[in-house]
């Protein structure tokens, strides 16, 4: 009897088990139209994907060589430096701490300004400065001139 009880008992519990183990599947659902699928996330410079920003060599008191910007209406902006303002007004950003350095400023562009409501979002150590400069075919590294670079230790 004892047998017939712990047989009933472990039947009992399997198809409990068997039951709770399989859920009722979901009525399927159609497919959808034919939505674009979004493109996978690319690479950009900027902190956001919508953020305007420019990556450039500081050159003087307020100028800046840009060597990467996705601001729109900004062809020929690489071709000379570009003086950079803190406001509309025509204050100036002080940039002298970081000549020669390679930044990254926020702001908006105009071909007859320049780059206006500017701010430094970023500044490259010497060594990425460096890097970024060489990449960019900037031969002011340092080195002897002619030559490139900066010089090797010993």
């Amino acid at each position: 009897m004892r047998r017939a009880m712990a047989v009933v008992a472990m039947v009992t519990i399997a198809l409990a088990s068997g039951s709770e183990a399989a859920p009722p599947k979901a009525p399927a659902r159609p497919p959808a139209a034919a939505a674009p699928a979004a493109p996978p996330p690319g690479m950009f410079p900027c902190r956001t994907e919508s953020e305007i920003c420019f990556i450039g060599v500081v050159t003087g008191k307020n100028t800046v060589a840009v060597q990467f910007t996705n601001a729109p209406q900004s062809d020929g902006i690489d071709a000379k430096p570009v003086s950079v303002f803190s406001d509309e007004g025509g204050a100036a950003l002080d940039l002298s701490d970081d000549l020669g350095r390679v930044v990254m400023l926020v702001g908006s562009y105009e071909a007859t300004k320049g780059i206006t409501k500017a701010a430094i979002a970023d500044v490259a150590s010497p060594i990425l400065s460096f890097i970024i400069k060489s990449q960019g075919g900037d031969d002011q590294g340092g080195g002897p001139p002619g030559k490139g670079g900066m010089p090797r230790r010993r």
